[in-house]
């Protein structure tokens, strides 16, 4: 799709949504959007059965393969941004992990790092993909991590953006929210706390319309029991501090491929001092600490971040 294609895209599609946002919901407003942004980016929505659970997920171009895995609470188009700039040379697959998003949840199921990455084995398999370029942000840079140490032969190299699971960084603001006991902001209750999350997961916060706020607080408003199971499953908290079953530091000391890992230096919910932390563990690491930069470097600037990798890929990964 060239650029004027797409400009004139953008101008039909805010067109109607405008006439239209007198007498349609907000969810399906925010819906008609993010179908407007996977158009743009090249990707079509896909669904695979994966053993117990149904995995939705996007997938567009050609050529090898990259795996990006969101966060916390997150889905599937918080890459959308982003995978623009690799689906004219790359194949991605974005799911929805399981247990988010459009994808199954089971009550008694566990979805932590380890289990989760063994999913992720068990699509790509299914989707006949033996490698992959694997990248994460957040609680989704723990699982690529893990995925990484485990499938190195499928791993061809790791992209990490700011991980969860590293065990020596010092406690971020969100680690000593969960570590006194308090309800970590991380998982809103309301509207007024899910505006909170956002204006701490941003150094800038891009421009987000009300209507996108409120369709995204109400979606994790209906996902909140399984959010907030898997958020404790995940950040255990032993003798006043977050504990990690497999902590990316360690788990990553003897992967071979080529390792990238960005943080932007005003992440206020995972420290950004997990850069060090990597770094002295693994020092053939390349480690990139983005100025003025939050949690989600991939929403905040995808463009910067995008091209910070595609030179990591000119110049380690043959």
């Amino acid at each position: 799709m060239n650029k004027q294609t797409v400009f004139l895209s953008l101008i039909i599609f805010t067109l109607i949504l405008f006439g239209l946002s007198f007498t349609i919901d907000d969810e399906t407003k925010l819906q008609m959007a993010m179908s407007a942004e996977r158009s743009i980016a090249g990707l079509d929505q896909k669904s695979v059965q994966v053993g117990n659970h149904k995995i939705e997920y996007l997938e567009g171009g050609q050529g090898d393969v990259i795996l990006m895995i969101h966060g916390f609470g997150a889905n599937k188009d918080n890459w959308l941004r982003f995978a623009k700039y690799f689906t004219e040379s790359h194949r991605v697959i974005i799911p929805d992990l399981p247990g988010f998003g459009e994808s199954t949840v089971l009550e008694n199921e566990s979805y932590d790092a380890d289990n989760q990455a063994t999913r992720l084995k068990e699509f790509l398999d299914t989707l006949n993909i033996p490698e992959a370029h694997i990248t994460g942000n957040s609680m989704g840079g723990y699982i690529a991590a893990q995925f990484s140490s485990k499938y190195p032969e499928t791993a061809v190299s790791a992209w990490l953006l700011n991980p969860l699971g590293v065990q020596d960084a010092e406690p971020s603001e969100m680690f000593k929210m969960f570590s006194q006991g308090l309800h970590p902001y991380v998982l809103p209750r309301n509207e007024k706390e899910f505006k909170l999350l956002m204006s701490k997961v941003f150094h800038s916060q891009p421009y987000t319309p009300e209507f996108v706020i409120r369709a995204l607080n109400k979606d994790f408003q209906r996902h909140y029991p399984s959010n907030e199971r898997i958020a404790f499953d995940i950040h255990k908290v032993k003798d006043g501090k977050i504990q990690f079953s497999y902590p990316i530091e360690e788990s990553l000391k003897n992967y071979k491929n080529p390792l990238l890992v960005i943080w932007g230096d005003d992440d206020r919910i995972l420290s950004a001092d997990g850069l060090r932390a990597i770094k002295e563990r693994r020092p053939e690491t390349t480690a990139i600490m983005m100025k003025n930069m939050g949690h989600a470097p991939m929403i905040e600037a995808p463009g910067e971040t995008a091209d910070l990798i595609k030179k990591f890929l000119k110049e380690s990964v043959q």
